[in-house]
Parts: C-alpha cells; sequence; structure tokens
C-alpha cells in the first residue's frame, strides 16, 4: 500500500495507491513486475462496535499501470477482519 487505509479514512477516501510486492505472471509469462502501480478502492468499511463486532475492510485493485498506460483489471476481494471488540471490554 502506498496509501495508509484504516476504517475511518476509508470511509472519506474510497480509491488508493498500491505496489505490487511480487512479479505478476500469466501463462509463464511476467506481465508486470514487482513495484508496479495499481489502483483500488474500498469495497467495505464497517466499524466496530463499543462492546461487540469486529471491524472489516474489504479492498479490490481496479487497475493497473503497465507501460505508462493504466489497463482496468478485476481482483478478488481482500477481505480484512480486526480483533472482536468484546475482546477489549
Amino acid at each position: 500500500m502506498v496509501d495508509g487505509l484504516d476504517i475511518s479514512t476509508a470511509l472519506h477516501r474510497p480509491l488508493f495507491t498500491a505496489t505490487l510486492s511480487t512479479n505478476l505472471a500469466a501463462n509463464g509469462y511476467v506481465v508486470a513486475f514487482a513495484d508496479t502501480t495499481a489502483y483500488g478502492q474500498v469495497v467495505e468499511a464497517n466499524s466496530a462496535g463499543r462492546a461487540t463486532g469486529t471491524s472489516q475492510l474489504k479492498l479490490q485493485l481496479t487497475q493497473i499501470v503497465i507501460h505508462g498506460n493504466a489497463t482496468p483489471i478485476m481482483t478478488d476481494v481482500f477481505d480484512s477482519q480486526g480483533i472482536s471488540s468484546g475482546k477489549r471490554s
């Protein structure tokens, strides 16, 4: 992630910039190298309640920059859940 995201910022800034951490290959050929820029969007952002529930952030990549051109892509949704707020009570 180039842009930092958390539940409070994701609701107001649903787009983010990231870079690939490894080479991206398809059919045995590298189509994008590590550090290639990608763009994505926040699909869902939920904050944990005061006494129950967990925070949840769902992200999806929407574009990748190859040879200077932003190419639309569709990835699986990355789902990240925080710890239960009940455990902190």
